[in-house]
């Protein structure tokens, strides 16, 4: 289906490394899988970082996301196994470290670079997690959070999260701490 699983990586128009692109496990819902290929075929051409997102003080990144987002993870992205990339790790450490996302224009909507530990313990090359967003979503939501009008909670199944403002919460007479 793709021909290639390699994408470079810019920060505005300087190359900060080459990534491999990993789909998603497979989904039930055929309009997310569409998304997600679309989205897919758009970075294949290259990521291009536009900017940072403001750093979130009270949740990680994946949590506002996973909450956000109309189709969840479009996609997984690890640094090719090529000689050491300096500036992706910089990247990716500033954003770990930050609490931040690297952020893609995509038109209609946002790419959301979440940097992730690896799933392989022994890996410690930079891995990120994509989502898409409409623009100004996330730093609403980030805004909020930090003003401590919104909250987001995941079920113990992880398959669905909610985004509850403070209104909400007082009508459904949910407890907050």
């Amino acid at each position: 289906m793709y021909s290639s699983n390699r994408v470079q990586v810019y920060l505005e128009d300087g190359r900060v490394g080459e990534m491999e692109i990993c789909p998603p496990r497979e989904s039930h819902q055929e309009d997310h899988v569409m998304k997600q290929r679309r989205v897919m075929e758009k970075v294949k051409m290259g990521i291009r970082i536009s900017r940072f997102s403001q750093p979130s003080e009270r949740c990680p990144p994946l949590a506002v996301l996973a909450t956000v987002s109309s189709c969840g993870l479009c996609f997984k992205l690890e640094a090719s196994p090529s000689p050491a990339q300096e500036q992706l790790s910089l990247l990716y450490s500033s954003c770990l470290r930050g609490n931040k996302t690297a952020v893609m224009s995509l038109g209609e909507e946002e790419l959301h670079l979440v940097a992730m530990y690896a799933e392989n313990i022994n890996n410690d090359r930079p891995c990120f997690w994509a989502f898409t967003v409409a623009p100004g979503i996330y730093d609403s939501c980030l805004v909020m959070l930090n003003l401590r009008c919104l909250a987001t909670f995941a079920c113990a199944s992880g398959e669905t999260s909610h985004a509850l403002t403070r209104r909400s919460i007082s009508e459904e007479k949910i407890l907050c701490i």
